[in-house]
């Protein structure tokens, strides 16, 4: 049985939990700050843990088994989450098979336009915490994968197009459920290993 734990409450992130629990292989641990707003009908295979997402002692009991991580966090402090996940980890020696983030375009300076990011009051300070997560997450050296998307919109799940890093971006919406899917797919599937790759509508 795998293992994978999933970092967020937000709607894709829950996304993401309910795709992975659809395999019979497969137990996700969902870490949460907040248990309100979690729906009440998630699949048996998921855990609910709730703790503070910024301290390395709250993922204790949550790491148990965990071989996979996917990161759906929104908004500010996602360094600090990732900082505490991946101490708690070296804590233990215990190595991941691969780590999914989603994390959002604009980090690598590649937009060919401005992108607005909804709630960011401190844009460049958000794009900073951003670019420390994934150096979190490239230090550890367990194979990952960096979805840079731009605005994420309700919508069915499409074939996306994946941009390479270095290359410019003209950000559009993506939705959610194509986010959901192509982490999933990774998560499951493997590839893409140490890339972080812009995300689109094709």
């Amino acid at each position: 049985m795998t293992t994978i734990l999933v970092l967020g409450q937000d709607q894709t992130a829950l996304m993401v939990a309910k795709q992975l629990a659809s395999s019979s292989t497969v137990k996700v641990h969902l870490m949460v700050a907040e248990s309100n707003g979690v729906p009440d009908n998630l699949p048996d295979q998921i855990t609910i843990f709730q703790g503070d997402l910024t301290q390395p002692e709250s993922y204790e009991r949550v790491l148990d088994g965990v071989g996979y991580l996917y990161s759906g966090l929104e908004g500010s402090g996602v360094d600090l989450a990732l900082e505490a996940v991946f101490d708690e980890l070296r804590i233990r020696r215990q190595a991941l098979t691969r780590t999914v983030m989603l994390t959002t375009l604009g980090v690598d300076q590649e937009l060919t336009s401005p992108m607005a990011y909804p709630g960011i009051l401190d844009v460049s300070g958000y794009l900073n915490e951003q670019r420390f997560a994934a150096k979190v997450i490239d230090e550890a050296e367990f194979p990952y994968t960096l979805l840079r998307a731009g605005e994420l919109v309700d919508g069915p799940a499409e074939r996306p197009r994946l941009i390479s890093e270095g290359t410019p971006v003209q950000p559009t919406p993506v939705s959610r459920e194509t986010i959901a899917t192509l982490a999933t797919q990774i998560l499951l599937g493997g590839g893409y290993d140490y890339q972080s790759l812009g995300v689109i509508q094709a």
